[in-house]
């Protein structure tokens, strides 16, 4: 999933307005811990100099939040498909060992 933050600041100029505190606790909540105030201070002066998106259009950061909670969703959903997947991974397995041990197992036991 992504951070929380990605979809409250798509733009640079939204990152740059941040409070230092809130970004560095979006960027420890997002990295696990590895990040943290030197990174929040990299991202944020980087984002104070940026050009790419000096001219902020409203629509654009709309379109961008749009596109991360569409992100999300979908990595909620493959998420949701691996765990039926490994269901369904468990019911083959356990037939196969039940198909095994009927057809080779229990005969070759009979025969001893």
């Amino acid at each position: 999933m992504l951070p929380a933050g990605s979809s409250q600041f798509p733009t640079a100029k939204e990152i740059g307005k941040i409070d230092i505190r809130k970004l560095i606790g979006i960027l420890k909540k997002a990295s696990k811990g590895r990040m943290g105030r030197e990174h929040a201070q990299q991202l944020k002066t980087s984002a104070i100099n940026s050009f790419a998106l000096t001219i902020t259009n409203s629509s654009f950061a709309l379109e961008i939040r749009f596109l991360v909670q569409r992100m999300n969703l979908l990595m909620e959903q493959m998420e949701a498909l691996g765990k039926q997947a490994k269901k369904y991974l468990k019911a083959v397995n356990l037939t196969r060992l039940l198909y095994f041990y009927f057809f080779f197992y229990l005969p070759s036991k009979k025969n001893s």
